[in-house]
């Protein structure tokens, strides 16, 4: 059950899914001749994909900033008004794929530097602390304190 939880609330479910939908929409408008299956598919991709977008938008301005999210949100809501609904598709897929890889590139770097400090704690303090102690510390980085700790 926690792969599915996973999976369901992983970076790459929304892309996954819209994706999914477009090659749905072609298959139907090329194999099967369904055109209008084929445009409500398109829908339903640009609706998977551009209902995160759509939210952080409206967060966003919730706080009064424009971001990249509303003006994404636009587009795709524009592009479903005037018909076109490959390119509302086209649009909110390809940014979904975008943040994915941003979430991915973030969480690759914290990791990368949390092992840096942890690297560079045991090369600071390895030949002065005891093993037990580098170790709690290591665990617990934040217990570092400049000035020590008074104790009575």
């Amino acid at each position: 059950m926690n792969k599915i939880n996973a999976w369901i609330n992983g970076r790459w479910t929304t892309p996954a899914l819209s994706g999914l939908l477009i090659l749905a929409s072609f298959t139907a408008s090329k194999g099967y001749g369904a055109a209008l299956a084929a445009q409500w598919l398109m829908v339903a991709a640009a609706l998977v994909a551009g209902a995160p977008i759509v939210r952080n938008a409206v967060r966003a301005l919730a706080v009064r900033h424009i971001s990249i999210d509303l003006l994404v949100s636009i587009a795709a809501v524009g592009a479903l008004i005037i018909g076109e609904y490959w390119e509302a598709a086209a649009v909110t897929f390809l940014f979904a794929i975008g943040h994915a890889l941003e979430s991915a590139t973030l969480n690759k770097t914290r990791a990368a530097l949390a092992e840096r400090d942890k690297r560079w704690l045991r090369t600071a303090f390895g030949h002065y602390l005891a093993p037990s102690v580098l170790e709690e510390l290591l665990r617990q980085p934040d217990k570092l304190r400049l000035g020590g700790e008074r104790r009575r």
